[in-house]
């Protein structure tokens, strides 16, 4: 066998020689090698090997068997169980609901949900679910369901509510009357009407509140028309004197010019209301707020509040 070197001098040589040029005008040929590419027998071992390696793959997610555990027993089931089969397999025996009428009375024995089941803690009904390797299920007896129904719905109009005690109670609370709704729901299997009042109806009324003080002797103070530059001051200084406290109901349009004296009222405990901006003057004549429009009322209000 001739040394690699030899075969390059006569290439070399014979490309030289014109008569041989068109024989040896390739030299690349002897210089360069082929790529090696596989052949049918090393493409089909390769396909074989992919073709095991998904299906090993595919039985380790899906293997046609695992384990679950059913209200804290482990069993071994196949693939594809679903919660009606671990029932109908006897892995469960839940009690299912009753079909209830619209008036609560049972149509259907077992006509509600077959069970309730819990699948890692999340709810289900669906007896069609599938479980999972590892899954821990836990299944209880079914709810009653209602049956379908119509309804319809009718307002219910409030009423005014007086009270004849109006005056012998120390707090006064007007409530608005709002309407109310009335529903009445027709069963679609039993026929059965039941009516219900889904909102009540609000009253209107004045409610009447008196202190719960027990077998405790209690006074309430409260001084209207203030604050006075002289008088305020002194009944400050009794309550002062007898560790006592009171409720000043104040005329705003009057304390700007005695803010002092509503300060010091605030500082030692006392309680500071309005009395409006200035008695219900000019409409109202200085004396009385149902003289007045509604939203002179109002205004008197806020701005003594101000």
């Amino acid at each position: 066998m001739r040394p690699a070197s030899y075969n390059r001098s006569r290439a070399q040589a014979n490309r030289n020689n014109p008569a041989n040029a068109a024989v040896y005008n390739d030299y690349s040929r002897y210089t360069e090698r082929r790529s090696k590419r596989p052949g049918p027998v090393a493409i089909g071992v390769m396909a074989v090997l992919i073709i095991a390696i998904g299906i090993g793959v595919f039985f380790v997610l899906n293997p046609p068997t695992f384990d679950i555990t059913v209200n804290g027993a482990k069993h071994t089931v196949s693939n594809g169980t679903t919660i009606d089969k671990l029932i109908d397999d006897g892995l469960a025996s839940p009690t299912a609901g009753n079909l209830l009428a619209v008036d609560a009375s049972v149509i259907t024995e077992g006509g509600g949900d077959r069970f309730a089941a819990t699948i890692n803690g999340n709810a289900t009904n669906d007896g069609s679910k599938k479980v999972k390797k590892g899954d821990a299920i836990d299944i209880q007896n079914g709810a009653d369901v209602t049956e379908d129904y119509d309804s319809s719905t009718e307002e219910i109009p409030y009423e005014r509510v007086e009270d004849n005690n109006y005056w012998n109670g120390s707090l006064h609370v007007y409530i608005d009357g709002q309407n109310g709704v009335r529903t009445t729901k027709t069963g679609k299997v039993s026929g059965k009407t039941v009516t219900e009042d889904t909102t009540p109806a609000v009253n209107e009324e004045y409610k009447i509140y008196t202190a719960n003080t027990g077998n405790d002797k209690v006074i309430a103070l409260t001084f209207d028309d203030g604050p006075w530059k002289d008088t305020t001051a002194e009944i400050l200084d009794v309550l002062k004197e007898n560790d006592a406290h009171a409720t000043f109901f104040t005329i705003g349009k009057q304390i700007a010019d005695h803010s002092d004296v509503v300060k010091r009222a605030h500082d030692e405990g006392h309680e500071i209301c309005t009395h409006t901006w200035d008695h219900a003057a000019g409409s109202g004549q200085g004396v009385n707020l149902t003289y007045m429009t509604a939203d002179e009322q109002i205004q008197e209000v806020q701005k003594g509040f101000q």
